[in-house]
């Protein structure tokens, strides 16, 4: 009989980490997944044929409310009794560690995806640190998803505990073979937005503060101005609740004629294809898997220079690194392969074969159930 390994995130959009990965998990787990309830969860449970688990949390701070979640957790992992507990996002790493703990779950693993005070201040940002702190201490393992937020951990005084990275980082890699230009058909797209001859700058993502979303948008206005023929592809979800984009960049998106916005999309591969540059002006990230798949998809890329975005793109090799919350510099770069086409073309060639040397998915996935095997082996032998 196999052990049980119960999966958590807060939100089910973040399950599309583990897409695939659970399938090799299940070769020597029982796998279930706990998330706030929604649409993605049910699909996902679908998707990969495993059990799940309707627990409501709040990305943002609500005492009454995680406590209730807290309590169905714990009375979760009472009833399903798994051997590893899984969990990662910040509150879900929180809440999970600690219900998991008071339960002695024995291997709790807390793996790191990035670090959400890195974009807060004051009060907010000790509070936050405090509750890394806390998801660490109760964990048995910590895992990293890149060696720039491992450094972060260590240095921040975090945790003392050795942080385990999978390979060369990343959760879930990257599937090359589907993440691939030549065999993806391209989306077909009214000329009226998009018109022929559009020189197309692309962004995928969620549509908030601190993923520069309005650096972003300034810096496109500005460049188009000087080119006129340039369009913005936008793909992601606007948030209201955490750090919302300014009025003046809403906006913006919905009414500039230039600026294309298609919302979320489960499947972004078509609209790769469209851009001509991939940008991704991050304050912050974990990893930045988004970007990978635009390396994959031979995009040229021009991203912040932040933890994990550096360890995917080599600056003036696969990519343009740009200091985050600069909209002059993130202006250059975007003028820079606007008028250097054999730039971009240099950056495009090598963005593909850079990924796919050192975070091909299903390598990642075999170094993955290798870490968690010795983990929970073990915990059999002792």
């Amino acid at each position: 009989m196999k052990d049980t390994f119960l999966l958590i995130t807060t939100v089910p959009q973040s399950l599309n980490f583990y897409k695939g990965q659970v399938q090799v998990l299940k070769t020597k787990y029982h796998i279930e997944v706990a998330s706030s309830p929604g649409q993605r969860l049910d699909t996902f449970g679908e998707l990969e044929e495993v059990p799940i688990h309707q627990v409501p949390m709040k990305r943002e701070i609500s005492i009454f409310s995680d406590l209730v979640s807290l309590y169905r957790l714990f009375k979760l992992i009472k009833k399903v009794r798994p051997k590893v507990v899984h969990a990662s996002t910040p509150k879900a790493g929180f809440l999970g560690m600690l219900a998991a703990f008071l339960n002695r779950t024995p291997v709790r693993i807390y793996f790191v995806l990035g670090l959400r005070y890195e974009g807060t201040k004051g009060f907010k940002r000790k509070f936050l640190m405090q509750i890394e702190r806390l998801s660490c201490k109760l964990a048995t393992d910590v895992f990293s998803v890149s060696k720039g937020t491992k450094k972060t951990l260590v240095e921040e005084g975090i945790t003392s505990k050795d942080i385990n990275i999978i390979w060369n980082g990343s959760i879930n890699g990257i599937d090359t073979k589907q993440f691939d230009f030549n065999s993806t058909p391209a989306p077909t797209i009214d000329q009226s937005l998009i018109p022929e001859g559009s020189f197309i700058f692309g962004y995928v993502g969620r549509l908030v503060g601190d993923k520069g979303t309005n650096e972003l948008i300034d810096a496109f206005t500005q460049l188009h101005q000087i080119h006129p023929e340039i369009r913005l592809l936008l793909i992601g979800d606007f948030e209201d609740v955490q750090d919302p984009v300014s009025d003046r960049t809403r906006v913006l998106i919905k009414n500039h004629p230039a600026i294309v916005y298609f919302g979320y999309q489960s499947n972004v591969k078509p609209f790769f294809k469209l851009m001509n540059v991939f940008v991704f002006p991050s304050y912050r990230e974990g990893f930045g898997m988004v970007v990978m798949e635009a390396a994959a998809m031979e995009k040229p890329i021009i991203c912040s220079d932040i933890t994990g975005c550096n360890e995917i793109i080599i600056d003036g090799h696969s990519g343009i690194l740009i200091p985050p919350r600069s909209t002059e510099m993130l202006l250059l770069a975007m003028k820079s392969l606007r008028n250097q086409p054999e730039l971009a073309e240099k950056l495009r060639t090598n963005a593909r074969e850079s990924v796919k040397q050192r975070y091909e998915q299903h390598t990642l996935w075999k170094h993955t159930l290798d870490a968690y095997s010795k983990l929970t082996n073990s915990i059999s032998e002792s």
